[in-house]
């Protein structure tokens, strides 16, 4: 009998223990998007867009022969060059906008600035509304006075 409690008694003290506990996988931590914060520029040549705010934008204030000429630079580093200048011909690897015989032509990373361009009036076309060609490429879009 001695026998039979002491080997009972040496199973349960050196018999590895058990977790109770039940191991889980740690909690994922999926991203989420942050919206971004736009500004807006204003130009006194007559037009406005939207910008993720932080841009740089540089005026080109050495320019004497264009009505506009901005480059802005965004925080991933890359660029768009907007020029408003006499009507030229046009490059359609570019997004054209014209106002009368004014062309504003947009280029680089164009595509925010693009959707949220508008012409502000009064100029010598007021109340005409521009209206989108859409005979170029699908990332292009002229306005032109109907």
């Amino acid at each position: 009998m001695v026998i039979i409690i002491g080997a009972t008694s040496i199973f349960f003290v050196l018999k590895p223990k058990q977790d109770s506990e039940q191991i889980t996988p740690p909690n994922l931590i999926s991203p989420t998007t942050t919206p971004i914060s736009l500004s807006t520029w204003t130009d006194e040549a007559g037009f406005s867009f939207q910008y993720p705010t932080g841009t740089t934008i540089d005026k080109h204030p050495e320019d004497n022969i264009n009505y506009a000429n901005l480059t802005l630079t965004f925080l991933d580093n890359s660029t768009a060059q907007i020029t408003m200048s006499d009507k030229t011909s046009t490059n359609t690897a570019t997004a054209t906008f014209t106002d009368n015989d004014v062309v504003v032509t947009v280029t680089g990373n164009k595509d925010l600035i693009v959707n949220s361009w508008q012409f502000i009036y009064p100029t010598p076309t007021i109340g005409k509304t521009p209206k989108v060609n859409t005979s170029q490429s699908d990332s292009d879009n002229v306005l032109e006075e109907e």
